[in-house]
């Protein structure tokens, strides 16, 4: 009998492979098989929409054979509840399905041009791009790209400051991606006060795809409110600097340092800022007073309640904030300008 294939999971079990998949919309972390096959059942909604879509990487391997790895970038889309649309998602299975036919006829083909002709395909910027491959490459136990090297003695130090512009992206990811490995996360902590700006920008987006330890966490926490102290703060560094702790389980500092920024007037109107909040950081929403301060800030801004139906219909579709969202909504305490937000919201639902 013919193996029925209806998901992504059972085609890669059809091949005799091993899967592994990451989210690469709101931060690149991995998802458990078991979440996504559920996710793919129809059983569970995608943990962390984007957009309406759940963003993925999708790595495909032997664990026998020495043939190159599959790798796929998918962006599925998902009803408002977060459920897999099953239509694009479908065809998608129906060219899976003629590849394996093909593979039948030719055994030592790995095709994956199907991609090209899919509308679920997209190709990560160049900085998720570079996390991605250095995750992927550890996890499968090979070396570092040739670009480690050079970055991690510019990183010690090793090299005059302003040679940054020798050290490749690639190198800097794969020192992110081993923050446990060889003491790298006491070299990226010392790091971060000398670095110049370009350099340390890239760092910290990078961090934004691992789970910093709470001592790196508060070196940046304390970087950020030096900043956040100047009489002029720079909105990107302090976008940047919370987005690079984002993943860490120091939830408690984060979410001080998110309300003293919400607090600030000289960048709680910054909408880099606020994307940074919304887009990374939405586990720190799952908190009423949190959440209502971010909309409260949103609602003052320029063209407020355009970015507040943005901001709104974005994270409503994460499960987790939805609750909160509404605790929003419902609030008699918010203010004028919340208010009108909120009715221009439900004026276009109408």
């Amino acid at each position: 009998m013919d193996t029925v294939i209806n998901t992504i999971t059972d085609f890669v079990k059809s091949l005799d492979a091993e899967l592994r998949v990451f989210d690469m919309g709101r931060r690149l972390y991995r998802l458990s098989n078991k979440q996504f096959q559920t996710f793919e059942n129809f059983e569970t909604p995608y943990p962390t929409p984007l957009q309406r879509h759940a963003w993925l990487g999708i790595l495909i391997w032997w664990k026998e054979t020495k043939e190159e790895p599959l790798i796929w970038f998918l962006k599925l889309p998902l009803d408002e509840q977060g459920i897999i649309i099953p239509a694009s998602r479908d065809d998608f299975i129906q060219r899976l399905m003629k590849a394996i036919q093909n593979r039948v006829h030719n055994p030592e083909t790995r095709d994956q041009s199907i991609l090209s002709e899919s509308e679920l395909a997209f190709t990560p910027n160049q900085e998720r791009m570079a996390a991605f491959h250095a995750k992927i490459s550890h996890f499968l136990n090979k070396n570092a790209s040739s670009f480690y090297e050079p970055a991690i003695s510019y990183l010690k130090k090793e090299q005059e400051v302003d040679s940054w512009d020798t050290i490749g992206l690639q190198g800097l990811a794969d020192v992110c991606a081993r923050l446990e490995d060889m003491n790298h996360e006491e070299v990226i902590k010392s790091s971060l006060k000398w670095l110049p700006e370009t350099p340390k920008m890239l760092v910290l987006t990078l961090l934004e795809n691992e789970i910093p330890s709470t001592d790196l966490s508060l070196t940046i926490l304390d970087l950020a409110r030096q900043e956040l102290a100047q009489s002029t703060p720079n909105p990107t560094l302090l976008a940047a600097y919370l987005r690079a702790m984002s993943g860490s389980k120091a939830a408690t500092p984060r979410q001080e340092l998110i309300i003293e920024m919400l607090a600030n007037d000289q960048v709680n109107n910054n909408l880099e800022l606020i994307s940074a909040i919304a887009s990374r950081c939405w586990k720190d929403l799952e908190n009423e007073s949190l959440c209502f301060q971010l909309f409260e800030c949103i609602a003052q801004m320029d063209s407020g309640e355009y970015i507040f139906i943005q901001f709104y219909s974005d994270l409503v579709a994460i499960p987790g904030v939805r609750p909160w969202l509404m605790a929003v909504i419902r609030s008699t305490e918010r203010s004028e300008a919340l208010s009108k937000c909120i009715g221009v919201l439900f004026n276009g639902i109408k």
